[in-house]
């Protein structure tokens, strides 16, 4: 009897554990849903969904994006192919293209040459879009495909832009240049920060085309205008704390179904065969969930260090990753690495704000017939509203003039050190380099072809 009573005990020991984590984590768990509310109140991902402004159809470019995927899809998808892999590595953007590099723009944009045309109606689309996406009630299995093809119309206009320049045709690839723009314009607010991602991967796509189609010939200034606007909405869009939000949101909800019990916990830890961990989780699931107000409270630190100034924003994504890094806990392991987004949020914000300038300059050159002195020159003449703050050091971006070569916009970089408008794009997290635009002197531009590159199949 004795033995039994005690051997009860022991089995109570844990059973009265398990329910008291349940009561104390839910407890916490009601602060916290209580701080985020307070602080957003509409802050859950049908609340966010619902805020977001409607887009007609008729000024939605994602509309436009979907249809041209489609015809790409139709005939076999965009691929310059494997025989010219390594055609276009390393291309400066004063450099004419060679033979190779010709034939290889010709196989790939004549083959779809109806995509093309109709990709280039995204020039006419200066408002942000929205894909039809239909958000899950576990956030974890949206389908974001049509997101994430997108970029192989981005390739496309570029490589358009590329061919046109080659060409010497300059308004039709600054128009393929600001269809590229409005491209990633299209992929709007989502709340999901890999959409984010693919935003700023095409607004560096197009900038890379722009850059290039600058140092190959002159712009009309219908054109160089036409861009600049753009180039402003873009600079002016918020999309990263609309994304930060989101990811916020879309913890909720697949915490909400695993609580509920639609969603196993198992699910999140990644392993490709279960474990008895994965059985203990499953089964015991206040073990994990207990981490939900700890999370919850790292993703509103991580929302609002997204609003603060971009030079400011690092120390405290660095630390939030860091907590949630040395938690034990498996649902820290949902808290994305913020760090990282945030640096490319930053070079972006630089990437885009240089080009700005840079097409201001442009525009200045043709006027007057040399480049302006410095930014605020341009500011001063009314070429740009003001200099803009680079995003890395909070002090206005730099200018730098070299004669016999043009001048470059640039911005200081991760480093936070200005390198003197050293740029390279490969390695610009090294030590000794910064990011800019480089505008080049008309006897710079159209340079000879390099060698060709081609790997036979």
């Amino acid at each position: 009897m004795a033995a039994g009573v005690c051997l009860l005990c022991l089995l109570a020991v844990p059973v009265i554990g398990y329910f008291v984590l349940v009561w104390r984590t839910e407890n916490d768990l009601q602060a916290a849903i209580g701080e985020t509310d307070r602080a957003d109140p509409r802050w859950r991902l049908n609340d966010l969904l619902a805020d977001r402004k409607s887009i007609p159809d008729d000024k939605n470019p994602a509309l436009v994006v979907m249809q041209v995927d489609a015809l790409l899809r139709s005939s076999g998808g965009y691929d310059l192919g494997r025989k010219y892999h390594h055609a276009f590595d390393d291309l400066p953007p004063d450099r004419r293209l060679n033979g190779v590099q010709i034939e290889a723009l010709r196989q790939a944009l004549d083959k779809h040459a109806k995509a093309v045309e109709l990709a280039r109606i995204l020039k006419e689309h200066s408002g942000e879009g929205r894909y039809p996406i239909k958000y899950t009630a576990d956030y974890l299995s949206t389908n974001l495909e049509p997101i994430q093809r997108s970029r192989g119309i981005a390739q496309l206009l570029q490589n358009d832009a590329w061919r046109r320049a080659e060409e010497e045709d300059i308004a039709g690839a600054m128009q393929s240049c600001r269809a590229a723009l409005a491209l990633a314009r299209g992929v709007g607010d989502e709340p999901v920060l890999i959409t984010a991602l693919v935003r700023i991967a095409e607004d560096h796509v197009a900038v890379a085309a722009l850059e290039r189609t600058l140092a190959q010939g002159r712009a009309p200034e219908e054109e160089l205008k036409a861009m600049q606007d753009l180039l402003a909405r873009e600079i002016a869009a918020s999309f990263f704390v609309p994304a930060m939000r989101g990811e916020r949101a879309g913890f909720d909800a697949i915490v909400g179904e695993a609580q509920q019990g639609k969603l196993r916990l198992s699910a999140l830890s990644g392993r490709p065969a279960p474990t008895w961990e994965d059985w203990l989780i499953d089964h015991f699931p206040a073990v994990v969930l207990q981490g939900r107000p700890q999370c919850l409270r790292l993703m509103n630190r991580m929302v609002d260090a997204a609003k603060l100034p971009p030079a400011k924003q690092h120390e405290e994504m660095l630390a939030i990753e860091k907590e949630a890094r040395d938690s034990a806990n498996l649902l820290c392991s949902l808290v994305p690495a913020v760090a990282k987004v945030a640096l490319s949020h930053r070079r972006n914000d630089a990437n885009l704000r240089c080009a700005l300038c840079a097409v201001a300059a442009e525009r200045y050159r043709l006027k007057h017939g040399d480049w302006p002195a410095s930014l605020q020159e341009l500011a001063d003449k009314g070429w740009i509203e003001s200099v803009p703050i680079d995003p890395f050091d909070g002090k206005p971006l730099r200018y730098k003039r070299t004669p016999g070569q043009g001048v470059i916009i640039y911005s200081v970089s991760a480093n936070g050190v200005d390198d003197g408008g050293v740029v390279d794009r490969d390695r610009w997290l090294q030590p000794g380099t910064d990011w800019g635009f480089q505008l080049f002197d008309d006897s710079r531009r159209r340079q000879a072809p390099l060698p060709p590159v081609l790997i036979e199949d």
